[in-house]
């Protein structure tokens, strides 16, 4: 079976060269998703070909036109479509691209791959698997229209939600999502996502972690994400010998600085490679993804963050996310009162189990994960959903 992936992203090593180039200002979060993925469908035998639109856009670099490009790395074929880098220029040019290259693509049992909020990408490339008669999935991993502080929603997000209901099948994060973006009832697969395989083999050592006990939060820095409640129930509980790291941007990141200044337990890291975040997630006592679940968009939300943090080993504190199946919670720590006395109290709590118990649950969540949820077990389930569609 042939995957046509539709996505933004790049190899591994184009996507290092970029982070330098940048200065880390790229997201790294839909990167690593769509190359698990990838890596997962490989990894199940398929062949993979990446039709990327690149992730630059005028804000990052100023250089106007992008030529086409072509590699392969991993057995994963990468094609970087040529686009003009001017506001509406780029998604018109990178529309009528990738639908050139969808259009006279191998029909032979090629399946369309489109991660859904790439809007003009998928849109090129689901018009030309249409006339092509060619099977198209869309991949959703956030529902356009009900997004965090989204009172006045915009066009493009109306556009791209009619767009997510035109796919024949569906890779979705939650259960909820399906009534939205799936109204005919089309196949799915949910898959609240993917943990990196590769996982399996890095080990999480008691006697590496830092000489602290650190709590540590990577991922943006906005108060709707609960990263004020966090930290400030850290400085309250103020247990000795512990503290705060947080890498990420955001909204809170001036007042996070201040915070800092006053506190010494609490460490503002900026903006760090996975690969480096991956690597203190290793070394740190607990890792916490304070999302709160009052808000309508939780339940078609499924934090990667919480995969990532759970594969590493590390012990995890995170809260009852709609979205978020119940056989995690036998492995996870969960915040309660979703506000900053609840997280000061849960912190205690966890900080008072020695460290050999913390460790203990930390692996046994990372064979949780590594077993049941990684990327090439993941993938097959895709790939048996396509194949189903495929016989009709």
């Amino acid at each position: 079976m042939r995957f046509i992936y539709i996505n933004k992203g790049t190899s591994p090593t184009k996507f290092q060269e970029y982070l330098k180039k940048y200065n880390n200002k790229l997201q790294q979060q839909g990167q690593k998703y769509n190359q698990l993925l990838m890596e997962g469908l490989k990894g199940n035998g398929a062949e993979v070909i990446s039709i990327s639109s690149r992730p630059i856009n005028r804000a990052i670099d100023k250089k106007v036109f992008f030529k086409k490009e072509k590699e392969t790395e991993g057995g994963i074929k990468y094609n970087y479509v040529s686009f003009i880098n001017l506001p509406i220029f780029r998604n018109i040019t990178v529309f009528f691209n990738v639908f050139g290259k969808v259009l006279f693509v191998e029909k032979k049992e090629s399946v369309v791959l489109c991660d859904a909020l790439n809007i003009a990408a998928s849109f090129g490339a689901w018009l030309a698997a249409k006339i092509r008669g060619l099977c198209t999935v869309g991949i959703v991993t956030d529902v356009p229209c009900h997004r965090p502080n989204n009172d006045k929603v915009p066009v493009h997000e109306k556009i791209n939600l009619w767009l997510m209901t035109k796919f024949d099948g569906y890779l979705l994060l939650t259960e909820q999502m399906n009534d939205i973006v799936n109204p005919k009832k089309r196949p799915c697969v949910v898959l609240e996502g993917h943990s990196d395989i590769g996982m399996s083999e890095v080990e999480n050592k008691l006697d590496g972690k830092f000489d602290k006990k650190v709590c540590l939060y990577a991922g943006t820095l906005r108060r709707v994400y609960g990263i004020e409640n966090l930290v400030r129930g850290f400085v309250k509980a103020d247990v000795p010998n512990t503290e705060l790291h947080i890498y990420g941007e955001g909204d809170f990141r001036r007042e996070l600085e201040e915070i800092a200044k006053e506190h010494d337990s609490v460490k503002y890291m900026g903006v760090a490679p996975n690969s480096v975040i991956i690597e203190n997630e290793l070394k740190a006592t607990l890792l916490v993804n304070p999302r709160p679940t009052d808000a309508d968009y939780t339940k078609y939300s499924f934090p990667s963050k919480n995969m990532e943090y759970m594969a590493s080993g590390t012990p995890i504190l995170t809260t009852r996310l709609p979205g978020m199946p119940k056989e995690y919670y036998d492995y996870i720590f969960l915040i309660e009162e979703e506000n900053e006395n609840g997280i000061c109290e849960k912190l205690k709590e966890i900080f008072s189990i020695s460290p050999e118990e913390l460790h203990k649950i930390g692996l046994r969540a990372k064979e949780f994960i590594m077993r049941e949820k990684n990327n090439v077990v993941q993938a097959q389930k895709l790939i048996r959903m396509v194949a189903e569609e495929m016989k009709k």
